[in-house]
């Protein structure tokens, strides 16, 4: 979830390799305020990252072209190409919890008691986290 609002894929062609042989990395961004809580997010899936800090923000690297392409195949590309799969849905009620914390704690911010806003460029990221609310209980509404 933390990707979904905060991260970015850099691809690229390998120096001095076959055509076609790339490099990937995973990169998730955030206040170094927050440093700590995104580096257990990410210590929950890897042990494999290293840790960029400048200006006031934290920027942890997730190197591997397989995880890349994993996620641009499963959630797309670019803030405005950015979706939830469909298969996210039939997911465990955890993974699916976990998910939503992650969007939130990135591109969200609470707003009084009970009230969520999450903002989003990409319709379908936009559509697919309604959904997921509503899946988890919650009333949602969409604007522009």
């Amino acid at each position: 979830g933390r990707w979904l609002g905060d991260g970015w894929l850099r691809t690229g062609q390998r120096t001095h390799r076959p055509f076609g042989q790339k490099w990937g990395q995973v990169l998730i961004c955030d206040s170094l305020s927050k440093e700590e809580e995104l580096r257990l997010a990410i210590e929950a899936v890897t042990d494999k990252y290293s840790v960029e800090r400048s200006k006031g923000i934290v920027k942890f690297k997730l190197c591997g072209q397989v995880f890349c392409n994993w996620l641009k195949e499963n959630f797309g590309q670019y803030s405005y190409g950015k979706e939830l799969p469909s298969w996210v849905y039939g997911m465990n009620c955890d993974w699916r919890a976990a998910l939503l914390k992650g969007i939130c704690d990135s591109d969200g911010h609470k707003q009084g008691e009970n009230m969520w806003k999450i903002s989003t460029v990409s319709q379908k990221l936009a559509e697919g986290i309604r959904i997921l609310g509503e899946i988890a209980g919650y009333s949602t509404t969409i604007h522009l």
